[in-house]
């Protein structure tokens, strides 16, 4: 599905879940999930790399920065619709959900604690947190509350 067409059909979505919500609010959100999907990554010079148009590579990185650190914007609670109508599709399809649980080390102190919904050879974000951790692995206490919360 071209970007475009995949951004309108979110933005309707979206537009339904959260109707009174400010429409650049919006559209940040859209490219996010857009931009996730399509560069398969979380990671958000790699997001803004997908988002069609003339700003720099920077300044979209940098919008989608300050729309994730907005405090009056709560990610979680505009991505749980989104996650809750996947898990139900594939559940649905195919009688079966199909998670990851992945750790990633981001920068030098942080861990990203992923848990992904497997689609067409893809891994779909769910749910995430991030861990301070200098080394290793992160604890199971941690995974448990992260996959607990997806549940």
């Amino acid at each position: 599905m071209p970007i475009n067409h995949q951004y309108h059909t979110w933005f309707q979505r979206i537009r339904e879940l959260r109707p009174k919500q400010r429409i650049t609010q919006v559209r940040n959100f859209v490219w996010l999930v857009v931009g996730i999907h399509q560069s398969r990554s979380v990671t958000l010079s790699k997001i803004a790399g997908k988002i069609p148009g003339e700003a720099k590579l920077l300044s979209a990185v940098r919008r989608l920065g300050r729309f994730l650190n907005n405090p009056a914007i709560r990610v979680r609670v505009w991505y749980e619709p989104i996650a809750r109508q996947w898990l139900a599709t594939q559940y649905r399809y195919l009688g079966e959900i199909r998670l990851v649980v992945d750790g990633t080390k981001i920068g030098a102190r942080h861990q990203l604690l992923i848990v992904c919904l497997t689609y067409r050879k893809r891994a779909i974000p769910i749910a995430w947190t991030w861990v301070p951790h200098v080394r290793g692995h992160s604890s199971t206490r941690k995974q448990l509350a992260l996959l607990a919360y997806v549940l």
